[in-house]
Order: C-alpha cells, then sequence, then structure tokens
C-alpha cells in the first residue's frame, strides 16, 4: 500500500480475507487460512506496474490444494462425494497454472 501512494493515478488492490462464518471455519483459523491460500497458489501474492508482473511472493514449500480446502467447511462435500475428486485435481491444476504463471516455485 505504500508503494502504491507514490504512484500517481489510479490503484487496485485486492486482498484475501477468509470470513469464518461463510466459509465455515474456526475464527482462530483466519491467519493459518489466509496464508494457506498463498503457500498453495491458490491466491498467488504479486506486485504490478502499468500491466506487467514486477514482483511475487515465492513459495518455498507448496502445499497442497487439498490441505487449503480441508480446513473449510464449506468445501467438506468434496471430501464426502466421488466427484469431488475432479473438482479438487481442477482446483489442483489451477494453483500450478498460477504457481507457473507467477514463477512461485522456490
Amino acid at each position: 500500500i505504500k508503494k502504491a501512494l507514490e504512484f500517481d493515478g489510479p490503484k487496485y488492490i485486492q486482498v484475501c480475507s477468509p470470513c469464518p462464518r461463510g466459509w465455515r471455519s474456526d475464527a482462530s483459523d483466519t491467519v493459518k487460512i489466509g496464508r494457506m491460500a498463498v503457500e498453495t497458489a491458490m491466491y498467488p501474492l504479486f506486485e504490478m506496474e502499468n500491466g506487467e508482473i514486477k514482483d511475487a511472493k515465492k513459495i518455498k514449500d507448496r502445499k497442497p490444494v487439498e490441505e487449503y480446502l480441508q480446513v473449510q467447511g464449506r468445501f467438506e462435500h468434496l471430501f464426502e462425494k466421488e466427484e469431488g475428486e475432479e473438482v479438487i485435481e481442477e482446483l489442483q491444476r489451477f494453483a500450478d497454472e498460477n504457481a507457473e504463471r507467477f514463477n512461485l516455485d522456490k
């Protein structure tokens, strides 16, 4: 935010804010879930200037998306039904594409 304030013109900042009630998770896990979103590459942290990626937070040991989903009650149906496996695999592909696009893996 400090860097964005240094530039003239419009800025856009998007923040992932876990919602314990809506995501059906324990409020004490809010920070953990936010970090897991980044550590799985589901929600990469990156910076852009003039439409170009300038920096992205590298992930030392990327975690599987399944770990991120398991701590959220809103996704428990994916672990109860066979069709959920396909959805989890698709989400993992999405995260893998993010890791590649933003060069996140160390």
